[in-house]
């Protein structure tokens, strides 16, 4: 949907704009919109290997939060543009919430940089990824 302007008439009093029930139709309408890009996509995975997928971040914001749950060690793997082309900007939330490790690994072709590791410090630690250009991301966050 595109934005929808409320049309405020030629001067006051003329009658010439959006009467009031059209103005809130259009600002619900917004508003809505606003909402819906904002919210985050969760993706439970449970498994001890797991490749992002664009359905992770999806459009129009490009953000989304997955959670590892798993008692193993696992191992989130970001894939190469060719395969996903994730936007520069995309950002995705990784929480460690079972007692396995979670790290995070590059596909062939991607580089990622870090502060300090690749990996998450404890259970419930969240981590970051951002897209910084084409196959290169930045992680931070929780990490060991």
């Amino acid at each position: 949907m595109t934005q929808q302007t409320i049309n405020t008439g030629s001067g006051a009093n003329t009658g010439t704009g959006d009467t009031l029930p059209v103005i809130v139709q259009k600002a619900n309408a917004n508003f809505g919109e606003l909402y819906g890009a904002l919210k985050l996509s969760i993706n439970a995975q449970t498994g001890t290997a797991y490749t992002i997928a664009a359905t992770d971040m999806p459009a129009p914001n490009y953000s989304g939060a997955l959670t590892m749950n798993n008692a193993a060690a696992n191992t989130v793997t970001v894939p190469a543009y060719a395969t996903t082309p994730f936007p520069v900007g995309a950002q995705l939330q990784i929480t460690q919430l079972g007692a396995g490790q979670t790290a995070v690994a590059a596909a062939a072709g991607v580089t990622i940089h870090t502060a300090s590791s690749f990996t998450a410090r404890v259970q419930y630690s969240t981590i970051v990824l951002t897209c910084i250009a084409q196959d290169v991301w930045v992680v931070g966050g929780n990490l060991t």
